[in-house]
C-alpha cells in the first residue's frame, strides 16, 4: 500500500511521461470510485428508512404492501413484506399500507415514509360487530331514518315502506327499476317503463323529461342530500329546477356518471378525441360558478354530506378529493364498493364480504362487520340518526337488507337466533322476519291452496323447538 501511495505522488520518485499518465488514470479511477461509493451511500441513507409495526396478538399477520408510483423503485422493495405479530423493515422511501389481520378481524394504514427516519406503529384491530337482518324481502334502493325504511323489492319492483311497528307498506302501484334518495321523504327514480318520477313523502309524482330523452335505459341520474336532481342523457347534464330540467353542461361520453353534493354536481367524463381513440378519463365538477376539471379516473363517488371530501374508486386506487378536486388522502384498500360517508371524516365502504371503516385523519381503516356467507355488499345507505349502517348483501335478484349497528349497540340474541332460522317454509305456512324498530316480528302465513288445521300452532312448535322465546318477538299469524 505505502509502495502504490509512494508511486501516485510521483514527482519526488521520479519516472517518465509514461509513469505520469499511468498514475494519473489510476488517480482518477480510485477518485471516482470514492465518489460513486460516498454517493451511493448518501442516496441510499436519504431514500430509505424503516418501518417497525407490532400489535397486541403474536399470531396476527402484518403486510406492508408498497403503494408508490415512483419508477425507481427497486425491485427488492417493491415486494411485499410480511411478517407474525411484529414486522421491522428497511425500505425505500414512498407509500405503503401496513395490515394486520387476525382473521375476522382486521386494520389497515396509509403509511407515507417521506425522508430517512423510523416510523413506528401499533395496529390493533377491533372487534367486529354483529349484523342482523332487516326483513327476509328482496330489497334494493334503500333509505332510513328512525322511523322508516323504504326500500325497492327487487323481486317484484314495488316501493315499499317498513314502518316503526314493523309493517311492510306498499307506497305505489308503479314499478321502480333503480331510485336514488337524498333522504327517505325524497327521492328520484325510474320505473320499469322507463318514466321518471320524484317520490316525496310517500307520493309517486311523474315528471317530464327533456324532450330528446325518449323512451330509453341509457340514462344516468344522481340526487343531492339537498334534494338536488341531476340527469345525463345523450351527453347533455340537466338539473331539474323545480318546473323542468335545465341543461348544464356538455360531456363528451354519451352518459356519464354522476356523482352530486350539495355544491354541485360531478360528471365522469372525458376529454380528447374518442373516434381517434386517445381520450382519458376526467372529472368535471359543474358548479353554480363555473366547471372544474382534472384528470382523475374512477368509476363511482361519494361526497361527504357538506361537500367537503369526495371518495373515489378506480381500478387504480381509491383516493379522497378536497372540493377543488386536490387528492388529500388515499384510502389503504383498492376497488372499494358502494364509498358511503357517516360524516365529513369517516367513509364506510364494502370490501367482498367485508364492511370497513376509514377516518381521513388518522388515515386508518377497521373493518367493522364480516357478512355471513361471505355475500358481497352492493349498498351501503346510512340512517339519517347515524345509528345504523344499512347494507344491501347478496346476487341481484336475491339481495337481501341488513344492518350494523354503528354505536356500540348490543344485537338481541334472539335476532341472531332468528337470523339463522328464518324465512321457513312449514307444511302449512311460511315464517318471515321483520326487524326494524322494537320486538322483532315474526310473520307467519297459510300457504295458499293447502288445507288448513292449524297452522299457529304448528309454527308456534317449530319456533319453540328451535330454541325462539316467543316473548321476545310479536308474533303474528296471516300477514
Amino acid at each position: 500500500m505505502l509502495r502504490l501511495v509512494a508511486y501516485l505522488m510521483g514527482g519526488h520518485l521520479g519516472g517518465n511521461k509514461r509513469d505520469v499518465m499511468i498514475r494519473r488514470v489510476i488517480t482518477y479511477i480510485i477518485a471516482t470510485t470514492i465518489v460513486l461509493v460516498v454517493g451511493v451511500f448518501i442516496y441510499n441513507f436519504f431514500t430509505t428508512g424503516s418501518i417497525k409495526i407490532t400489535t397486541n396478538d403474536p399470531e396476527n399477520i402484518i403486510t406492508l404492501t408498497p403503494v408508490s408510483d415512483d419508477d425507481d423503485i427497486k425491485a427488492k422493495d417493491a415486494e411485499i413484506k410480511q411478517g407474525k405479530g411484529s414486522l421491522s423493515v428497511t425500505v425505500h422511501t414512498g407509500k405503503y399500507i401496513a395490515s394486520v389481520d387476525g382473521g375476522s378481524i382486521a386494520i389497515t394504514k396509509i403509511i407515507n415514509l417521506s425522508s430517512h427516519k423510523t416510523i413506528r406503529e401499533y395496529l390493533n384491530p377491533q372487534k367486529t360487530s354483529a349484523i342482523e337482518p332487516v326483513a327476509n324481502e328482496p330489497g334494493v334502493n334503500v333509505s332510513a331514518d328512525d322511523s322508516s325504511l323504504v326500500y325497492v323489492n327487487s323481486l317484484n319492483n314495488t316501493l315499499n315502506r317498513i314502518s316503526s311497528s314493523n309493517n311492510i307498506i306498499k307506497l305505489s302501484d308503479v314499478k321502480f327499476k333503480v331510485i336514488k334518495w337524498a333522504n327517505p321523504n325524497f327521492g328520484f327514480g325510474q320505473g320499469v317503463d322507463n318514466s321518471f318520477y320524484i317520490i316525496k313523502n310517500g307520493s309517486v309524482l311523474k315528471l317530464s323529461t327533456p324532450a330528446d330523452v325518449g323512451d330509453s335505459n341509457i340514462v344516468n341520474f344522481d340526487v343531492s342530500p339537498d334534494e338536488k336532481i341531476y340527469f345525463s342523457w345523450n351527453g347533455k347534464i340537466y338539473k331539474y329546477s323545480g318546473k323542468e330540467f335545465i341543461e348544464i353542461y356538455k360531456s363528451k361520453t354519451s352518459h356519464p356518471n354522476l356523482i352530486a353534493s350539495v355544491n354541485g354536481v360531478i360528471a365522469l367524463d372525458s376529454s380528447g378525441d374518442a373516434r381517434a381513440g386517445n381520450t382519458e378519463p376526467i372529472m368535471a365538477f359543474i358548479k353554480n360558478k363555473g366547471v372544474k376539471k382534472q384528470k382523475i379516473e374512477a368509476y363511482t363517488g361519494s361526497w361527504s354530506p357538506s361537500g367537503k371530501y369526495l371518495a373515489t374508486s378506480s381500478d387504480s386506487g381509491s383516493n379522497i378529493y378536497d372540493d377543488n378536486l386536490r387528492e388529500v388522502a388515499v384510502i389503504p384498500s383498492q376497488n372499494i364498493n358502494s364509498p358511503t360517508w357517516l360524516n365529513d371524516y369517516t367513509l364506510l365502504y364494502g370490501i367482498q364480504d367485508g364492511l370497513w371503516s376509514y377516518n381521513i385523519q388518522n388515515q386508518q381503516a377497521h373493518k367493522i362487520a364480516n357478512i355471513p356467507l361471505a355475500e358481497p355488499i352492493s349498498e351501503i345507505q346510512i340512517s339519517h340518526n347515524k345509528e345504523y349502517a344499512y347494507v344491501v348483501v347478496g346476487e341481484e335478484g336475491t339481495a337481501s337488507i341488513k344492518r350494523i349497528g354503528i354505536n356500540n349497540q348490543t344485537t338481541p340474541k334472539v335476532v341472531l337466533a332468528l337470523q339463522n332460522l328464518l324465512p321457513l317454509t312449514l307444511s302449512q305456512s311460511t315464517i318471515q322476519l321483520i326487524n326494524f324498530s322494537g320486538k322483532p316480528a315474526v310473520v307467519v302465513k297459510p300457504i295458499p291452496g293447502i288445507p288448513q288445521t292449524n297452522y299457529q300452532q304448528e309454527a308456534q312448535n317449530e319456533l319453540k323447538l328451535d330454541g325462539i322465546d316467543l316473548n321476545q318477538i310479536e308474533l303474528r299469524f296471516g300477514g
